[in-house]
């Protein structure tokens, strides 16, 4: 089995091998711990309720961010994606005027199939 599979509930492997599948949700997370922040998470998308979307008791406050250029191989020179956030609020130039740079930071994205986020949703 994938080690990436290792921690998946036989429902989620189930679920991801199905011909149709629920659409997807990205969460995401940008870790400034290191530079001395904190860890933010977003969605660039509401819940039914018109909320921030929660995945495992964590809030996902939504916020315009979008990646691409995301490629998993084995050959030649690895991807390099591109993160695109918004400056919504001033958050971008807050965060690099009080950190110098965001060099460093952690990024992770998840995608999720809406099934599997918390019943709050």
């Amino acid at each position: 089995m994938n080690s990436r599979m290792n921690g998946m509930s036989a429902d989620m492997i189930q679920s991801l091998s199905k011909l149709e599948q629920d659409a997807k949700v990205e969460l995401w997370e940008i870790d400034l711990r290191s530079k001395g922040g904190q860890l933010h998470r977003f969605c660039n998308q509401v819940n039914e309720l018109d909320a921030a979307v929660v995945w495992q008791g964590k809030e996902y406050t939504p916020y315009p961010i979008q990646g691409t250029d995301f490629a998993m191989t084995t050959q030649g020179a690895s991807n390099r994606p591109t993160l695109t956030v918004s400056n919504l609020l001033g958050l971008v130039t807050g965060a690099i005027e009080q950190y110098g740079s965001l060099s460093g930071a952690r990024v992770t994205r998840r995608e999720v199939i809406a099934t599997f986020l918390d019943t709050v949703n």
